[in-house]
């Protein structure tokens, strides 16, 4: 043990602490040096060799890495700084986890679980925003969305009274996403064009390392003005988000990033752009092994198939992306692919099963309180009804007066005039059958 402490000092004199040849090697003999020189002196030659292995890709060696450091955390006393480090540290971990399958899969989830205890007493530490920021994630992709508004708004609480400008721009972000999924669309755009603002004015304050929180802010702030009918500036920040995405060399935030895009192409409607959105999502995603991302941006192409003609072959590659989402531990979007592949289903003539799916995912919706598709799902409701044999339609027409009155609520004005199409289609209908 004596002799790897004095292998890891000459190391550290001929090459110092960051030479990537050596870095490996270095933290390997002052791991292995630990019962002599305690667990202080490697600590950061173990991190610098798993930011070492991160960057080359080789996630098993980061993830022993990261373990190590927990370990030798673990055998430190007890301070601020070590519940700092801890909550840092785990983040990773969960981080690098949830790449490779999904912040809610359960090594990520433990790893976020004990990394939102310590949250808790760091949540006012400007130093901790880029672990919240992951904790943060770990709730919402298990969509526990409560949790997330709640950390978001501490977050962005503590930023306000310290003024710190990464942590006010986190804590914008952080709470105009959860807000989104809520169906607060009005609030939630208040807080991105914030977010988005901060980011262009602090360039600096922007880079938050591990999370994609700068350049998914467009994007979300794309799918809320889309849902309230402001499509003229949706396109000026689509425009601004695209142009992030092609400047980015970051591939895990990228491809968040474009996943997101896809959704909003979804809410669009806009069939052609579901398609080249979500095929350069799924391709990156795919390419690094994002297996959560890569089922997501899947999703969305089922259901143009379906929508443009072949809605058999669309619901089965809907199928294919839902369990492949399910098993990487992803409850987050679920309502509203539940939404897109009941639309398939009514389609192949199979509306008694569009109707299942979507008390389902209404049912997921009460639950998880993810609302903001939830006015959609009321739509097409209303629309499977009418497709059955014989059509149910007054209960269609209680759908979709749902459906509007819930938009409405929430302020979404593209969803709105869809659903009073709806209805107006069917009481046009009806007017004509009661002429005859």
């Amino acid at each position: 043990m004596r002799l790897h402490a004095r292998v890891g000092e000459a190391l550290l004199g001929l090459h110092g602490p960051d030479d990537p040849e050596h870095v490996l090697e270095l933290a390997q003999h002052w791991w292995v040096a630990v019962p002599v020189t305690g667990p202080g002196a490697a600590l950061p030659h173990v991190l610098a060799a798993a930011d070492h292995a991160m960057a080359r890709l080789a996630y098993e060696q980061a993830e022993q890495q990261l373990r190590r450091a927990l370990e030798l955390l673990g055998s430190m006393p007890p301070s601020a700084e070590r519940t700092r480090r801890e909550l840092g540290i785990q983040v990773r971990l969960g981080n690098l986890l949830g790449q490779l399958g999904s912040p809610g899969a359960p090594e990520a989830a433990a790893a976020f679980a004990r990394a939102a205890e310590l949250a808790a007493e760091a949540a006012d530490d400007p130093a901790a925003v880029p672990a919240l920021a992951g904790v943060h994630a770990g709730y919402t992709m298990r969509a526990d969305h409560q949790q997330a508004r709640a950390l978001a708004e501490r977050v962005l609480d503590g930023a306000q009274r310290s003024g710190d400008p990464q942590a006010l721009l986190a804590g914008h972000f952080l709470l105009g996403h959860t807000l989104c999924l809520q169906g607060e669309l009005v609030a939630a755009r208040d807080h991105l064009e914030e977010a988005v603002r901060l980011a262009a004015a602090l360039p600096e304050a922007a880079q938050l390392p591990g999370t994609p929180l700068v350049l998914s802010a467009n994007g979300l702030l794309e799918i809320v003005l889309v849902l309230l009918g402001r499509h003229d500036q949706a396109t000026k920040v689509a425009e601004a988000a695209s142009r992030d995405i092609q400047r980015s060399h970051h591939p895990y935030p990228k491809a968040v990033a474009m996943a997101i895009g896809v959704f909003a192409a979804v809410h669009r409607r806009d069939l052609p752009l579901v398609r080249a959105r979500a095929a350069a999502a799924a391709a990156l995603a795919e390419r690094w092994g994002f297996q959560m991302l890569a089922a997501t941006a899947t999703a969305p192409l089922g259901w143009a198939q379906a929508i443009e003609g072949a809605p058999a072959g669309g619901a089965a590659l809907l199928r294919q992306a839902l369990a492949r989402s399910q098993a990487t531990g992803t409850q987050a979007t679920r309502p509203l692919l539940l939404g897109l592949l009941a639309e398939a289903e009514q389609l192949a003539g199979r509306p008694g099963e569009a109707l299942r799916l979507l008390d389902d995912g209404l049912a997921q919706v009460d639950r998880s309180g993810e609302r903001y598709c939830e006015a959609e799902l009321h739509r097409l409701k209303g629309e499977s009804l009418l497709a059955g044999s014989p059509p149910r339609a007054a209960e269609a027409e209680a759908a979709f007066r749902t459906s509007i009155a819930v938009a409405r609520r929430q302020g979404a004005k593209l969803l709105e005039e869809r659903a009073a199409a709806s209805l107006g289609r069917l009481l046009a209908a009806q007017r004509s059958q009661s002429s005859r």
